[in-house]
């Protein structure tokens, strides 16, 4: 979807931000937009990478915990024999 801009002034806000910012203008124009869906709620925050990694430890402490209730291997699971045929 192209965004035509048929205002003089948004225009030149626009084009201040992304100098100020020193992004694009449509970079910068999506930070701003993103920023003010974050304050009204409509959309979650990014997480930041140290919150992202800790959270998927969480789930591989929780994965990992889990117990193994299937102690077939992965080629008896599969379902072929030693030549690769299925069974």
């Amino acid at each position: 979807m192209a965004l035509v801009i048929d205002n003089a002034e948004t225009e030149r806000l626009v084009a201040e931000l992304a100098r100020a910012t020193g992004h694009s203008p449509a970079e910068a124009l999506a930070d701003l937009i993103r920023e003010r869906l974050r304050e009204k709620g409509a959309v979650e925050p990014a997480l930041d990478p140290p919150d992202i990694w800790e959270q998927i430890r969480e789930i591989q402490d929780r994965v990992a915990a889990m117990p193994d209730v299937d102690s077939r291997g992965a080629d008896e699971i599969i379902g072929y024999d030693e030549h690769g045929v299925p069974r």
